[in-house]
């Protein structure tokens, strides 16, 4: 593709900064939300419920993120369809990809809640699941107000994505921030009134009803469209074709799942309540972390679908290079914050209620630095599309990382099961996904991407051996931060 003209170049540059400001400040509320959430939420729900009562809690949630995985990784490729189609004015493809993948992403999911709750109805849950404290009827109710929520989320994932494709990334955000808020408010005053389990499903639930009505209409009438579901936009045999690439995004999506719900799962079943607690608020302590990552993944995300349908390799790999630089060095500089003051934090935040474990809290950071590194290049790669070799390594590794995880922990406990989840990431997509990009970045070395990770990881080792140069590397953290970004 010719090079554009300096002037257009400049504005077009001017123009994505704009749009990476304003959607980094959308994200970074989200993530802020997220944090607040997953830090005032856990002890509410242990001074209301007790050890056993939230060990329920995380199973039927985990059971019921199941749901999720129903939508078979549609709207990852769907935002990147939508993107490419608004980017080349192609409008006829942009609302068939728009109500197709909206029908895709609501039916199976719907049917898969209908099945889970056939087989809850059918079977003795009590014997299915190591429940401790609620009865049968009350843990079915809420695995099924549970699953109503996923099945709602999925279409309202492809409903903020659609503004995504045309440059209101922020404003797709803002209503995603407003879901969670409303949700916070209403479940923190749930638990804080010590209402019981359906109740506080029911108000986890209705944010995403409302807000997600008015998603709906907005976005319709910018588009200009009568409906997002017409029937003379759903094309069956088209949803058909999105499948099978979807399916590539769907294994992505089940790697998540299977790590982030299926450890909970393994865990309180292999080694009981108290481990799965612990090991879920120290997970949330080391994910704060990690939420620095999925916030400049996500906002850079769009930008990349845009500049490589427009054939802007350039700029795509400086982009890249910059938030894979800001997410390593930055998890590694707030890892040290972490570790150092991990006793203090978990102290103020939990109290009494869980014991702290320096060791579990050091290889969950330890596995969300290694993370950082990796995520960002699978990032780029969801980004293009190019997910096919990516979406048998994250599924393969997260089956390793579970398994391990099962017979680590039913043997050897809680820091066997930790360790088993790194390995398996050492194994494969740690050095897989970076080296898959070099075939996407053709000017990309090995030794580039090398550094990302291990001048971060030396600082960071510095600072933790030798207390007193912990300082000077700090400062030469950022400063490694700000000539990326200056480059950039």
């Amino acid at each position: 593709m010719p090079t554009p003209p300096t002037g257009l170049a400049t504005a077009s540059s001017s123009r994505m900064r704009s749009r990476l400001i304003r959607s980094a400040s959308a994200n970074g509320l989200a993530q802020l939300l997220n944090l607040l959430q997953r830090a005032v939420l856990p002890p509410l729900f242990l001074n209301a419920w007790g050890v056993k009562g939230y060990a329920d809690w995380l199973i039927l949630a985990s059971l019921t993120a199941a749901v999720s995985i129903a939508e078979l990784g549609g709207t990852g490729y769907i935002s990147n369809l939508l993107t490419q189609a608004h980017a080349l004015r192609d409008w006829g493809t942009y609302k068939r990809t728009l109500n197709t993948g909206l029908a895709v992403v609501s039916v199976l999911p719907a049917l898969l809640l209908a099945i889970g709750v056939l087989v809850l109805v059918t079977f003795d849950i009590e014997k299915i699941l190591p429940l401790q404290s609620l009865p049968r009827w009350e843990a079915t109710a809420v695995f099924v107000i549970l699953g109503l929520q996923a099945v709602v989320a999925l279409p309202l994932g492809v409903i903020y994505r659609g503004y995504w494709s045309f440059g209101m990334q922020a404003r797709g955000l803002m209503l995603y921030n407003s879901t969670l808020a409303f949700q916070f408010l209403a479940f923190s005053s749930a638990l804080v009134a010590h209402a019981g389990p359906i109740t506080v499903a029911f108000a986890s639930l209705m944010p995403f009803v409302a807000i997600g009505a008015y998603a709906m209409f907005d976005l319709r009438r910018r588009l200009g469209i009568d409906s997002l579901y017409s029937p003379t936009d759903v094309h069956v045999d088209y949803g058909r074709q999105l499948i099978k690439p979807s399916l590539q995004f769907w294994l992505i999506s089940l790697s998540g799942t299977l790590q982030n719900q299926g450890l909970n799962l393994v865990i309180g079943t292999a080694i009981g309540p108290f481990a799965l607690v612990l090991f879920s608020t120290t997970r949330t302590l080391a994910n704060a972390i990690k939420q620095v990552t999925g916030l400049l993944v996500n906002t850079a995300w769009p930008e990349m679908t845009r500049l490589n349908a427009l054939g802007d390799s350039s700029m795509l790999e400086k982009l890249y290079r910059m938030t894979l630089r800001l997410s390593v060095t930055g998890s590694c500089l707030l890892a040290w914050v972490c570790y150092r003051f991990g006793d203090s934090i978990f102290t103020l935040w939990l109290g009494g209620n869980v014991a702290f474990d320096p060791v579990v809290l050091g290889l969950a950071l330890v596995f969300v630095i290694q993370s950082a590194y990796w995520s960002c290049s699978s990032g780029l790669l969801v980004a293009l599309s190019r997910v096919r070799g990516l979406a048998t390594v994250s599924c393969t590794a997260a089956l390793a990382s579970v398994g391990l995880a099962w017979l680590l922990g039913k043997y050897y406990g809680l820091e066997a099961t930790m360790m088993g989840t790194i390995l398996a990431d050492i194994a494969l997509p740690l050095w897989w996904a970076p080296l898959r990009t070099l075939s996407v970045l053709p000017t990309m070395t090995r030794t580039a991407l090398a550094s990302e990770l291990l001048i971060p990881v030396v600082l960071l080792m510095l600072s933790l051996t030798v207390p007193w140069a912990a300082p000077a590397a700090a400062v030469l953290g950022i400063a490694w931060v700000l000539h990326g970004v200056r480059r950039a």
